[in-house]
């Protein structure tokens, strides 16, 4: 019986491995897509600053810590376009791997950002 149950402990060793990473994965994307939505030089009327407290959020929901970023700000549209560009790039990305309220999170700032860009 001992040898029956064997399979089922590394399974779920494996399993929770797997998990842990994606979670570690997750999280390291949020926090990058924060840092993109910190760097934005504009407000877009708001909605910049609405997507960024939407990833905090999350971050702080999946046990994260959102970081300030230190980097240099966008001096122009373009880039600042650039940055929430990759925010929302990175957010699309995780948006399935997440449930309940962290994903609502996640999905309100995917429409925040979507908005921002379109009011250049």
């Amino acid at each position: 019986m001992k040898k029956s149950i064997l399979p089922l402990l590394v399974a779920a060793a494996l399993i929770g491995s797997a998990s842990a990473q994606s979670s570690s994965d997750t999280l390291s994307q949020l926090q990058e897509a924060h840092k993109n939505l910190q760097l934005g030089m504009h407000d877009y009327h708001g909605h910049r600053g609405k997507a960024d407290q939407e990833v905090k959020l999350a971050i702080r929901e999946i046990g994260g810590k959102p970081d300030k970023t230190d980097g240099q700000r966008a001096s122009d549209q373009t880039t600042s376009d650039n940055y929430l560009q990759n925010a929302l790039s990175l957010l699309r990305g995780v948006v399935d791997q997440l449930t309940g309220s962290t994903q609502q999170n996640v999905q309100e700032a995917i429409q925040e950002i979507d908005i921002a860009l379109k009011l250049k």
